[in-house]
């Protein structure tokens, strides 16, 4: 789940409730060092919410991220020896300090969209590597927090990796924000993929660092209800898993008020859970000890039929079309839940109509 706050129990327990396991936030620069040279990463809640994340066994996914007009005159670039330098010494302290509890640290957010050129951001990357290898070695290093899957993405990550980038790196982290159904971003995985191939002999695992739907009338040219948000959200969690994409993290926790509102799982004002909440919720709790077996082959490439197994071989299937609702023959008889976790009908092994939303069938 992707944060934009410190200090929140009450946020933090509601996240803990929806099986949510990892939480990126950004740990800006500018926000620890306002005064050159004295590091604070108390005024800002970062320790706190530190100690909250590992008391709830939350991982952190912390962004090392931003300018500092201390340093730089352009407060999202860094292009001077000395900017540079003064972002090693900010990643130093934030690293020994939050050393050993198995921190994700991705390096910037998003570099493709900003000023950066792959030469300068390969730079800032091998560096900042280097130092977190130093001082947490429980750390796993995540980049380049890629801005779409499109054409032109490819084309700067690709001069990235020429310039050796992979060999820095634990594993690739892209953001795949779409205006259209989850299920699409196979193939440019698969792209992905054979671009790692092509650069790299050491696997290299690809994580869905940041990624969502918006309820707001007009992102993305679209107009989603909450009850599709929903349904887009377990998909995209679905197909990730499908994927073998190990770490999906969902953009965002809460409506912000800005113009990036209407992502969140809970209302902006009053905190109150979006239908988003319940399915996520309804996903972790029917799934728990549960992997992943196989997708099972229907007579339409739309269908999709997930078979989950737990250690005592029960059986779960999630299953939804990216077509329209129709009908399709289903042997396995079990109790239907609703994407919500609403106990729907017994399934008596016969014909079984499912649509665009993800249905639950339980075998026990």
């Amino acid at each position: 789940m992707n944060i934009h706050f410190t200090g929140k129990q009450a946020d933090i327990d509601r996240i803990r409730d929806a099986g949510i396991n990892m939480v990126r936030t950004d740990l800006f620069w500018s926000a620890i060092e306002k005064e050159q040279g004295v590091f604070d990463f108390n005024s800002f809640g970062y320790d706190e919410l530190t100690s909250e994340l590992e008391k709830e066994n939350i991982t952190p996914y912390y962004v090392l991220d931003y300018s500092n007009t201390l340093y730089e005159e352009d407060g999202a670039f860094i292009q001077t020896e000395k900017g540079f330098k003064a972002f090693d010494r900010y990643v130093d302290e934030a690293t020994q300090r939050y050393k050993n509890k198995n921190i994700i640290w991705e390096v910037w957010n998003e570099p493709n969209i900003g000023l950066w050129k792959p030469e300068e951001y390969y730079k800032l990357l091998k560096e900042t590597a280097k130092t977190i290898r130093a001082n947490d070695p429980s750390g796993y290093i995540v980049a380049p927090a890629l801005a779409g899957l499109s054409e032109e993405s490819f084309v700067w990550l690709e001069e990235l990796f020429r310039l050796g980038a992979l060999e820095h790196m634990d594993a690739i982290s892209v953001h795949p924000y779409r205006s259209w159904a989850p299920e699409t971003v196979a193939y440019e995985y698969d792209v992905l993929r054979e671009l790692v191939e092509k650069y790299s002999s050491k696997n290299v695992p690809i994580i869905s660092g940041e990624w969502g739907y918006s309820t707001e009338n007009g992102w993305y040219d679209l107009h989603l209800s909450e009850e599709e948000q929903a349904t887009y959200l377990v998909r995209m969690l679905l197909i990730n898993q499908l994927e073998k994409i190990p770490i999906s993290i969902w953009y965002g926790w809460e409506n912000d008020g800005t113009d990036e509102s209407n992502f969140g799982l809970i209302e902006y004002d009053t905190g109150n859970p979006k239908l988003a909440y319940q399915a996520i919720n309804a996903y972790s709790y029917l799934l728990a000890d549960y992997q992943l077996s196989e997708r099972i082959q229907t007579n339409s490439s739309d269908d999709y039929v997930l078979k989950f197994v737990n250690d005592n071989k029960e059986e779960i299937f999630v299953i939804w079309s990216v077509g329209t609702t129709h009908e399709i023959n289903f042997l396995s008889k079990g109790q239907v839940y609703s994407l919500f976790g609403k106990k729907l009908y017994f399934h008596d092994g016969s014909t079984l109509e499912i649509g665009q939303q993800p249905i639950y069938l339980i075998t026990k």
